[in-house]
């Protein structure tokens, strides 16, 4: 499916007084544009608290205006769905098989946000969202990739041999995640996040410092954390679980740091 979205705005600022007394819309620079039809799909608004209310500001029912008749959404006079929500909850529009791109870019450019307490939430995060029929995310932020090399690379110079299967967890319950990884002879290698959740820094946990020191599952080690016993903890520096599983089998151990083999 060929969707593409553009200019929408980061961040937007009202006065208190003014989304108090109407409904502002959003932003009305969204470019949104859809190669495949939309229809069955949704335009779901997230991220609302008690006090916010998400709606749609009616244009009229002319050529390229979008209408709002009860729950009802219409785009130059044609019904293209039907809206929910938005009092406190994810405000949603429900397309039908008369809706186009043209059609949702005009009702993107007709969100409009009030809020109904008068000591409210100085930010929130909203969420924009479009879904096809079968519940897919068709938009959202186009991403690009840098590559980080050298210095730059947080994982330079780490090495486990062959059949690295790195994974990523919380060890020492700091904030920050710390990297596990499996190896090709079957042992678990580890390392200590000592930088900061936005600049890793990762230092080897060797020997004792190390809580998966003597595990060995063989072969081909590929860690994954969980927590076993429901008690709101993952695995942890001190290997309380840890399992492998094989097609009708699991061994597992808890609470204690596995023994040498």
């Amino acid at each position: 499916m060929s969707i593409t979205i553009t200019g929408f705005a980061p961040s937007v600022t009202f006065a208190e007084n003014t989304v108090n007394a109407a409904p502002q819309l959003l932003d009305s620079n969204v470019v949104f544009t859809a190669g495949d039809s939309l229809a069955g799909g949704q335009l779901v608004v997230g991220g609302l608290l008690a006090e916010d209310r998400v709606s749609i500001l009616t244009e009229g029912n002319g050529a390229g205006q979008i209408g709002v008749s009860g729950s009802t959404i219409s785009y130059g006079g044609v019904a293209i769905g039907a809206a929910s929500g938005g009092v406190g909850s994810a405000f949603t529009v429900t397309f039908n098989s008369a809706v186009t791109g043209p059609a949702v870019d005009a009702l993107i450019q007709r969100l409009a946000y009030a809020n109904v307490s008068d000591t409210p939430t100085a930010a929130r995060d909203l969420t924009l969202d479009v879904v096809d029929a079968s519940g897919a995310q068709v938009i959202g932020v186009a991403l690009a990739f840098t590559a980080l090399t050298g210095g730059a690379n947080p994982f330079n110079g780490i090495d486990v041999g062959s059949r690295s299967t790195p994974s990523f967890v919380d060890l020492d319950g700091d904030g920050r995640l710390d990297l596990v990884s499996g190896e090709y002879n079957g042992t678990l290698l580890a390392w200590r996040n000592t930088g900061s959740a936005g600049a890793p820094t990762f230092t080897a946990l060797t020997g004792s410092a190390n809580p998966f020191n003597g595990i060995d599952v063989g072969s081909r080690s590929t860690p994954s954390f969980c927590d076993l016993d429901g008690d709101g903890r993952s695995t942890s520096s001190r290997a309380r679980a840890w399992a492998r599983c094989w097609p009708g089998a699991t061994r597992a151990a808890r609470g204690r740091r596995p023994s040498r083999r």
